[in-house]
């Protein structure tokens, strides 16, 4: 439709309508995901974000929070524009899925990672694009992030993301087709103090072949005698391992090497200060220092959300 072809025609009140106050519609946006499917893929964005943090943490000796904010839906073309430049694009083909996941790093949690893996504290006091050295140390964590994409689809469907590229320059990834449609879920990572932002984006052929894979899964539960009591009850006696972790100190190099047995080091954690416990890398349990007989103890005080 041509603005010409709009010329004298009215709003809904009588007055004449500007064609230029019409808004684009995007004839290739399907709506919103089925409700049932809109659950599943909620869940699964949750699972990632918990098990980012726990890889994360694993991977950076540290307890990062990563907390999923919410969805967004656009065009590849209007997804790319609107993304800064430059930027941390990770192109992650994932067979047997008919497209691939776009993971956007936001630069400053890029540095952050840097920053700690080189001993730092994982908080850059600057947020700017990355040299090339720094890409190269933030690359070797990328396999963290991509386990945590094919362990929250697990439950769903098998699949083997790898990484294809990555590019600082959005225009110049050609991941999609222009109009085709992106569901993007938007995170919130902390590592140590700054909260930075993450974006997973699944083009609208994973999110058809998942929603396929979920229907086959729901008929595929009819009449099927439901186990789950049973495992459950299976899984409380598995053994699991709970970590209690002190706030770290730093020494310098000269004093380390005049340490001798018998020498005592002060830690940078108060008696009164929380204690948090880990299992499986997961920060799950917050409590304080005490002693039970011989042994040193934990009092637990509360639950932490993963």
């Amino acid at each position: 439709m041509t603005d010409a072809s709009l010329n004298g025609t009215q709003g809904p009140s009588g007055e004449p309508l500007d064609p230029r106050a019409i808004a684009d519609f995007d004839f290739s946006d399907t709506g919103s995901l089925p409700p049932d499917f809109g659950t599943e893929f909620n869940e699964i964005l949750k699972g990632f974000a918990s098990i980012l943090a726990a890889r994360l943490g694993h991977a950076l000796d540290l307890a990062p929070s990563v907390e999923y904010l919410r969805q967004s839906r656009s065009t590849y073309e209007r997804a790319i524009a609107a993304m800064p430049n430059p930027t941390i694009l990770a192109l992650i083909p994932s067979q047997p899925l008919p497209s691939q996941f776009l993971l956007e790093v936001d630069t400053g949690l890029g540095l952050d990672v840097v920053d700690r893996s080189l001993g730092g504290p994982g908080n850059a006091s600057e947020t700017r694009p990355l040299t090339a050295l720094e890409l190269g140390l933030l690359t070797r964590h990328l396999p963290v992030f991509i386990a945590a994409i094919r362990e929250s689809l697990e439950p769903l469907i098998t699949v083997q993301p790898e990484l294809a590229g990555i590019e600082d320059n959005p225009f110049f990834a050609h991941a999609c087709p222009p109009s085709e449609v992106l569901y993007t879920a938007h995170f919130e990572v902390t590592l140590a103090e700054q909260a930075r932002s993450i974006r997973l984006t699944f083009p609208e052929p994973i999110i058809q072949a998942l929603q396929s894979q979920f229907t086959v899964a729901q008929w595929g539960d009819a009449g099927v005698p439901d186990h789950r009591s049973g495992l459950s009850e299976q899984l409380a006696m598995v053994p699991v391992t709970v970590r209690a972790r002190l706030n770290p100190t730093k020494v310098r190099a000269a004093e380390l090497r005049r340490l001798r047995p018998g020498d005592v080091v002060g830690l940078d954690h108060w008696e009164d200060e929380p204690v948090t416990a880990f299992v499986d890398g997961i920060p799950l349990l917050e409590g304080r220092l005490g002693a039970r007989g011989d042994r040193a103890a934990l009092l637990i005080e509360r639950w932490r959300t993963p």
